[in-house]
C-alpha cells in the first residue's frame, strides 16, 4: 500500500475518481476489461456507491482479485497503485508513463504553435515565449529520464524475483536428489548386509505347503506348521528333524514360539488353537474358534496367546489356566493377522475388511480403528519402541500407522502383488514385506 500522504498517491485518487466506464478503476489500463460486481468487506464513504454498482478493472487486476473476492478487503486492494514487481503490473506502469510522455509533448506541440502564432504578430513576447518552451522541454526531458529509471527499476525487480525463485528451484532439486541419493545408499547397504549367496540349511519332511515358522528364543531350533497338518521341530546346529506336532484334522495356518521357550501354539483351519510342550513334546491344551485359525501370537511376557480366526474375532487364551480370558469383536471380516506390543498392553490385528484394530488387553474393548488400505490387510508388525505399526495388503502397499496420533504416516508402493507379510528390523529403522510378486523388499 503506497503512503496516502504522498502528492503523488492524492493525484492517482483523483485520477481514479475520473476514470470513466472504459478505464481500470485500478490501473487506468483499457484492454481486456471485465466488470466485476461485488459488495466490499469494509465500507468506505468515499468509495460506497461505486462498489456498490460494480467495478471496470482490467484483464490484469481482474485476474489478481479472482478467486479472492470473499476474503481481500476490496478497498484496499483497489487503492493499493500498482507498483509492485509483477511483471503485469509493470506493463501497466510503463503504459501510464508513456501516456504522460504523451501528454508533455502534445503540451509542448501546442505551445510551440501558439508561440509561432504570437511570432507573427508581434516580436515583444518572444524572449519569455522561447524561454517558456525551453522549460517545458526541460520538464519533458526530466519525465522522460524518471519514467526510463521507474522503468529500469521494476525490470530489475522483476528479475531479481526470478532469480530468487530459479534458485529455490534448483535447492529444492538438489535437495530431492541427495535424498534419492541417500535413499538408494541406504537401499543398497541394506541389501548388501542380507545378501545370501546360498542356503545354510535346507530342510525336508513336510509333505505340502508351509505356511509359517518361527525361531526359539535361544535360536537353537526353529518350528514350521504346514498344510500337511502337522508342525515340526528342527535343530538347526543338526540340520534335522527333531520332532513332529501331530493332532490338527486341517492344514495348520500359523506357528509361534514361547518367549520362554517352553511351549509352542500353533493354529490351523479345523478351528483350533493347539498348545504344545517344548519339552516333552505332548499336546497340553486344545483351544477353540468357530472358523479357521489364521494367526497365533504370545504374549511379551509368555503367559497369554491371542488368536485370530475367520470368526472375526481375536481370542485371548490363559496357558496356566488353560482357558479363555476375552474375546474382541468388531472387524466385519476374517482376522487374518494378530500382534502384541512390545510391553503387552495392546493388540493389533488385520483382517479381510480392509482396516487394522487396536484393542487394549486390560480393559478388554477397542481402541482404534486405521483405515486406509483398498484390500485385506494380511498382516501387521509393531515397531520395537510399540509407537507404530506396519501392515501389508493385497492392495500391493505396506502403510506406517502411529499409535499416538492414530492416523497414517506413510505408505510405501513397489510391489506388483499383494503384500503378504511384513516384519521389523531390530532397531526398527527399516521395514521388510513379502510379497505374491516372489520378492522380499526393504523399506
Amino acid at each position: 500500500m503506497q503512503d496516502r500522504t504522498s502528492s503523488e498517491y492524492q493525484q492517482w485518487k483523483q485520477d481514479v475518481r475520473q476514470r470513466d466506464g472504459n478505464t481500470c478503476r485500478r490501473c487506468g489500463f483499457d484492454t481486456n476489461l471485465e466488470v466485476h460486481h461485488i459488495k466490499p468487506l469494509v465500507k468506505y464513504p468515499e468509495f460506497a456507491t461505486e462498489l456498490e454498482n460494480g467495478l471496470t478493472l482490467c484483464g490484469n487486476c481482474h485476474s489478481l482479485l479472482k478467486g479472492r473476492e470473499e476474503t481481500i478487503d476490496l478497498l484496499k486492494f483497489i487503492e493499493d497503485p500498482p507498483y509492485s514487481r509483477d511483471e503485469q503490473i509493470v506493463k501497466r506502469l510503463i503504459a501510464m508513463m508513456a501516456e504522460q510522455l504523451k501528454v508533455l509533448n502534445d503540451k509542448f506541440a501546442e505551445l510551440t504553435r501558439r508561440q509561432t502564432e504570437e511570432t507573427q504578430e508581434s516580436t515583444e513576447f518572444t524572449e519569455p515565449k522561447h524561454i517558456q518552451a525551453e522549460i517545458l522541454e526541460l520538464e519533458a526531458e526530466e519525465k522522460l529520464r524518471e519514467a526510463k529509471r521507474l522503468r529500469q527499476e521494476a525490470e530489475e525487480a522483476v528479475e531479481k524475483h526470478r532469480q530468487e525463485e530459479e534458485q529455490k528451484r534448483q535447492q529444492e532439486t538438489e535437495e530431492k536428489r541427495q535424498r534419492k541419493a541417500e535413499e538408494q545408499r541406504r537401499r543398497k547397504a541394506a541389501e548388501k548386509r542380507i545378501a545370501i549367496k546360498q542356503p545354510v540349511a535346507t530342510f525336508f519332511a513336510h509333505r505340502n505347503e508351509v505356511y509359517s515358522v518361527a525361531y526359539s528364543p535361544n535360536g537353537d531350533t526353529i518350528v514350521t506348521g504346514a498344510d500337511d497338518r502337522t508342525a515340526k521341530l528342527w535343530s538347526i546346529q543338526k540340520q534335522r528333524e527333531i520332532v513332529t506336532f501331530e493332532g490338527h484334522k486341517e492344514g495348520i495356518r500359523s506357528v509361534a514360539y514361547c518367549p520362554k521357550g517352553e511351549t509352542i501354539a500353533t493354529g490351523a483351519a479345523d478351528k483350533t488353537v493347539k498348545l504344545w510342550s517344548a519339552q516333552t513334546r505332548q499336546e497340553i491344551a486344545t483351544f477353540y474358534h468357530r472358523g479357521t485359525v489364521y494367526s497365533v501370537t504370545y504374549s511379551p511376557n509368555g503367559d497369554m496367546i491371542a488368536s485370530g480366526a475367520k470368526d472375526r474375532t481375536i481370542k485371548l487364551w490363559s496357558i496356566q489356566n488353560q482357558r479363555e480370558i476375552a474375546t474382541f469383536e468388531g472387524h466385519k471380516g476374517r482376522v487374518m493377522s494378530v500382534a502384541y506390543s512390545p510391553k503387552g498392553e495392546t493388540i493389533g490385528s488385520g483382517a479381510n475388511d480392509n482396516t487394522i484394530k487396536l484393542w487394549s488387553v486390560k480393559a478388554g474393548g477397542e481402541i482404534a480403528t486405521f483405515e486406509g488400505h483398498k484390500n485385506r490387510v494380511m498382516s501387521i508388525a509393531y515397531s520395537p519402541k510399540g509407537d507404530a505399526i506396519a501392515s501389508g495388503s493385497y492392495d500391493k502397499t505396506v502403510k506406517l500407522w502411529s499409535i499416538q496420533n492414530q492416523q497414517e504416516i506413510a505408505t510405501f508402493e513397489g510391489h506388483k502383488w499383494g503384500v503378504i507379510s511384513v516384519a521389523y528390523s531390530p532397531k526398527g529403522d527399516m521395514i521388510a514385506s513379502g510379497s505374491s510378486d516372489g520378492t522380499v523388499k526393504l523399506w
